[in-house]
């Protein structure tokens, strides 16, 4: 074989190895995690992917704050999403963490209960079962049914933080414990006297009520209750498609676009 030949064979070997090499932004992309705010990040996959139709970005069902740092962290998935900060125990993962989103967290209620504002007092009385009637609250008489979120949740998280002694709240017979934001909603919403808690505007059903709380609601300037919205990734993987969509959840394209989901920018 001339030498001439073996010059054409390599190039034409290189040049199939380079049309072999993957396309990493044309890879899927799925973001794990917190269940809060999922409307929100889902809104900015969409609008994403709308404009840059060759690329893919999955945001599955939550499996949590803690189950997204996990994947995330054992590089099992490169990026996640979470509603709180990351604990003292997960910073071994050595977890990039980019706050991106502030969402309220609400108290709302079945219809039926014609009760449409709390102050921080009455919902502890309410939680630690002291209350057990509307009417002690000025609405029809019917019986007060809780639910809450199990402990660890980002939105129980945020009540232990700013709500002196809901920590402290016990789990009790007349609590009943909602294992997901939407499962919560599902009970309010089919349980007469039925109260929750949870991200807004998750918690908006045709079924349940938002209450004000302290005399604010979600939209108003001073509402106390707020979840910060995350992403986590190790700094390596801040490439590729995962750099491209950071870039634009923070660009004013990205910001518009989570107002436009009730929650505000970071």
């Amino acid at each position: 074989m001339s030498k001439a030949m073996k010059v054409t064979f390599s190039t034409i070997s290189l040049l199939i190895a380079l049309l072999w090499v993957p396309n990493v932004d044309a890879e899927p992309l799925t973001i794990v995690g917190t269940g809060d705010g999922t409307h929100v990040l889902r809104a900015l996959a969409n609008n994403y992917i709308t404009a840059n139709p060759e690329q893919v970005i999955h945001v599955p069902d939550s499996v949590g704050s803690s189950g997204g740092i996990k994947l995330v962290g054992k590089r099992k998935n490169i990026l996640g999403r979470v509603a709180r900060e990351i604990k003292e125990n997960e910073k071994k993962y050595g977890l990039k963490y980019m706050p991106y989103a502030r969402i309220p967290v609400v108290f709302y209620v079945n219809n039926s209960v014609d009760v449409n504002h709390l102050t921080i007092r009455q919902i502890l009385n309410i939680y630690r079962g002291d209350a057990q009637d509307w009417s002690e609250f000025g609405g029809s008489p019917g019986k007060i049914r809780v639910i809450r979120r199990e402990r660890g949740d980002s939105s129980s998280e945020l009540l232990n933080k700013k709500i002196a002694s809901f920590e402290n709240i016990r789990f009790t017979e007349f609590i009943k414990v909602a294992t997901s934001e939407k499962r919560s909603v599902e009970l309010v919403s089919l349980v007469p006297g039925a109260i929750g808690f949870g991200p807004f505007p998750d918690s908006r059903g045709p079924e349940v009520k938002v209450l004000s709380l302290e005399g604010k609601y979600p939209s108003d300037e001073g509402y106390i209750l707020e979840l910060v919205l995350a992403m986590i990734f190790h700094d390596e993987n801040n490439t590729g498609l995962v750099n491209k969509f950071i870039n634009y959840i923070t660009s004013d394209n990205g910001k518009a676009v989570i107002r436009s989901g009730k929650a505000l920018p970071y």
